[in-house]
């Protein structure tokens, strides 16, 4: 008769040692793969619908109005949908002025990936205070939308800020030539283009160097647009 042979308790503590060191290995990657692939997606729909707001401006012989929507995530911590001040720059939507003035929506609301955000300080200047003034708010601007966007029991509605720009008719912008923080003077070492860059949730306030992004640049006298992307993956 011959006898099974079984693994030893130090065979098995082993394996599971070695099984223990892949998975610390293989989290983190896969966890970055997903969050370059979030920042992918995210990126490609804002291009993608950037550029479809200049070609609806011209195509329609109207200024489509394209704005960046801020809002508080409940799950997020330290945020409350009561409170669209601490939230983040999470989605945007175009706008039609028609000829009598009125503005409506030109489509729906468009949400980036939950853990891709735009950077609203130090890399956009599109939505950045120091360059645009403080953000608009929702709730004293009749032609803003309830946003539809629901956690739980919660809902946004009208609980959220906004920054806008326009592109013309003839595929220009309604924005200064120049970027200029405090909006005031005439020349200034500060003077920068206009962009707005998107990241992942987990990579804000980081030195852009440092972290994978999308930008995308808005020439504000030929509303041509720029993509960047240098660390792609």
């Amino acid at each position: 008769m011959k006898l099974r042979r079984a693994f030893t308790l130090v065979e098995l503590l082993a394996v599971m040692a070695v099984i223990a060191v892949v998975i610390a290995f293989a989290v983190p990657a896969a966890t970055q793969i997903m969050r370059g692939s979030q920042l992918t997606q995210g990126s490609q729909q804002f291009a993608d619908q950037i550029g479809f707001a200049r070609q609806l401006a011209i195509s329609r012989n109207h200024p489509i109005e394209v704005r960046f929507y801020k809002f508080s995530d409940p799950e997020t911590p330290g945020e409350s949908v009561s409170q669209p001040k601490l939230g983040k720059w999470r989605a945007f939507q175009l706008f039609e002025q028609l000829e009598n003035g009125a503005v409506v929506p030109a489509g729906p609301m468009h949400r980036l990936p939950r853990v891709v955000i735009m950077d609203g300080d130090k890399y956009s200047t599109l939505i950045s205070e120091r360059f645009r003034g403080q953000p608009l708010d929702a709730s004293d601007d009749p032609t803003s939308p309830e946003l539809p966007v629901e956690v739980g029991q919660q809902k946004v509605a009208r609980s959220y800020q906004f920054v806008k720009f326009r592109f013309l008719p003839d595929g220009s912008t309604d924005l200064p030539p120049r970027a200029k923080e405090g909006q005031t003077g005439t020349s200034d070492s500060n003077d920068d283009s206009w962009y707005i860059t998107l990241v992942n949730l987990s990579d804000e306030n980081k030195e852009i160097s440092t972290v994978n992004y999308f930008t995308l640049q808005v020439d504000s006298i030929s509303g041509s647009i720029k993509s960047y992307r240098p660390n792609a993956g």
